[in-house]
């Protein structure tokens, strides 16, 4: 990228992320309130069509803000080490994080604050609300799939989720426990995790495979996920965004009495830069979140198209045929008609993949890669991240790796795979390989994160230092394998 372009993204970045919204917006908006399940396959593939050329053909800004981020971060972290903590790496990356926390107005943030403030009315509304929600999850989600009582909640006047937030909570001995009340209560929260359904229904664990069902699919995680917000009380939005300020604050006034003036000026316009491109990196980021949930829905409707036709045997099986083939079937110009078997032959591949060797997160090939496809083990050779895993590894008692967001946490740790063995959390240090974003509503319930991979720009990095939870990202030397459910670590 020339000095000139950049130059041009630097002073006019916030106006071309907006026209990038005002555009995206108005074609997501147009999506949603489309039935794809009411088109036939050529409606359907032409609207693949459109999105591919007017949506996902118009994504240059997120990768100008990813070129602008880098510059500034990559920035930032020179001055830190070279003007404000010189004789500290580890320090000066500390202080770096620190000093982007609290950015606020962080989309990806927002559905989890949405869940906190549902939690925090069932839990002072009265005893009898939060006795109902607690042990009776299979009648809140028998009333949240009730057409009826969803029409019957949809007429409260509010349109907005802080319909929960903004009712008015009785207050101490004057709390209401007649039937009445508490029927208006239960409405009330149906109405509060249906229109978050509504705005963040799309998403879920694994968000960036298609073949993933979403939390309208199964909204027994968004009440799981409130449920352990009540039960731990981890619910206060303002105490979190205190903590999030008061280390921001620390950091900047560490950088006010180490800099003269002269350098301040320059390294606070590199901040200014560093923050802002962070912040849009990740709301732009949310916006490829939400394209996506939009070609779920529509590759679900073909698949429920080529069931109705015979085609395949279950609607789901769409995600293991590829876009040329579906466009190829619709189009009549398919090397077989015989997609079933195409599909089954997918199944069986993906079914020996998930049983074999997991890849090294870095390694180089040479000459055809077939071969490391059939025999994955020769991977394991190719590590080029294997010496430093072993030097990592030399202390069983120390894993290293790179701090997101400050604080000292000593407890129980909970080693998780996936998100249904973190069922239950509630106060444990979560340490996991990877999250994306459908993982983000555990973390209040953790004390801490400890994650395989990930770098100081990866989602549960930028999440986390916005919800002020003490993280670490990119633990080499066997992180899952020497940590097991119960030991106590402390995460620093």
């Amino acid at each position: 990228m020339t000095t000139t372009l950049l130059h041009c993204i630097v002073y006019s970045i916030d106006r071309l992320v907006q026209q990038f919204f005002d555009h995206f917006n108005k074609h997501y908006e147009a999506a949603l309130a489309s039935d794809f399940t009411k088109m036939d396959l050529v409606g359907q593939m032409d609207y693949l069509k459109h999105i591919y050329k007017d949506v996902i053909g118009h994504w240059e800004v997120p990768i100008y803000n990813d070129t602008y981020v880098m510059v500034f971060f990559g920035l930032l972290k020179k001055l830190t080490g070279r003007w404000v903590i010189t004789n500290d790496t580890d320090k000066a990356q500390s202080l770096q994080n620190d000093l982007l926390c609290g950015q606020g107005d962080v989309e990806s943030t927002m559905p989890t604050k949405l869940l906190m403030e549902s939690a925090e009315y069932i839990d002072t509304h009265s005893p009898e609300l939060k006795e109902w929600f607690l042990s009776c999850k299979e009648e809140v989600l028998a009333l949240l799939a009730d057409q009826n009582t969803a029409k019957t909640t949809c007429t409260v006047a509010e349109s907005s989720h802080g319909a929960v937030r903004n009712r008015k909570k009785p207050q101490g001995a004057a709390i209401s426990s007649s039937q009445d009340a508490l029927e208006e209560a239960k409405k009330n929260v149906l109405l509060s995790i249906r229109m978050f359904l509504n705005k963040y229904g799309f998403r879920c664990i694994n968000e960036l495979k298609l073949e993933e069902n979403t939390l309208h699919d199964d909204p027994g995680f968004v009440v799981d996920m409130i449920a352990g917000y009540v039960t731990s009380g981890a619910y206060s939005i303002a105490s979190m965004e205190k903590r999030e300020m008061e280390i921001r604050k620390q950091a900047e006034d560490l950088v006010q009495s180490n800099l003269p003036i002269h350098k301040r000026v320059i390294y606070n316009w590199v901040l200014f830069h560093a923050r802002r491109g962070v912040k849009h990196r990740e709301n732009l980021r949310f916006a490829r979140t939400k394209i996506w949930g939009v070609v779920r829905n529509l590759f679900r409707a073909v698949g429920m198209n080529l069931y109705k036709l015979g085609v395949v045997k279950m609607e789901q099986d769409v995600f293991y045929l590829t876009v040329d083939e579906l466009y190829a079937y619709v189009e009549g110009r398919s090397v077989t008609n015989d997609l079933a078997s195409l599909v089954e032959i997918r199944k069986q591949e993906w079914s020996g993949y998930k049983k074999g060797l997991q890849p090294p997160q870095r390694f180089m090939t040479a000459g055809a890669l077939g071969p490391y496809q059939l025999f994955p083990q020769l991977l394991d050779d190719l590590d080029m991240l294997k010496e430093a895993e072993a030097e990592a590894s030399s202390d069983p008692n120390v894993l290293k790796g790179t701090p997101c967001c400050p604080g000292v946490v000593e407890g129980a740790v909970r080693v998780v795979t996936n998100v249904e063995q973190a069922k239950g959390l509630n106060g444990e240090i979560l340490v996991t390989a990877r999250t994306d974003p459908g993982w983000v509503p555990l973390y209040p319930l953790c004390s801490g994160l400890i994650i395989e991979r990930g770098s100081l720009l990866s989602h549960s990095a930028v999440v986390a230092r916005e919800l002020g939870l003490p993280t670490v990202v990119g633990v080499s030397g066997g992180l899952l394998k020497r940590l097991k459910v119960g030991n106590i670590w402390s995460a620093h």
